[in-house]
């Protein structure tokens, strides 16, 4: 079991950005998805995103079509890859 102990919503405030520390300082991706871009970028992920207990956006990552999608948008949006 991992000791890195999970941040709620009230320890890093709704709508704040908590960074994921464990990523390359460089990665795009160390903090919060911005899912208005990516749904932006790929509309079709939008009915895969929800609203968690805390506030937070996110999509159900044990779903294969969310993250499929997910991926296709992240491709997209920071790369220009469309298909």
């Amino acid at each position: 079991m991992s000791d890195r102990k999970a941040r709620t919503a009230a320890e890093v405030g709704i709508g704040a950005v908590a960074e994921k520390g464990r990523l390359h300082t460089r990665n795009r991706n160390r903090e919060r998805y911005d899912l208005r871009a990516l749904i932006a970028a790929v509309p079709e992920l939008k009915s895969y995103v929800r609203v968690l207990d805390h506030g937070a956006e996110s999509i159900d990552f044990s779903d294969p079509r969310a993250v499929k999608l997910l991926n296709k948008a992240l491709l997209n949006h920071y790369y220009g890859i469309k298909n």
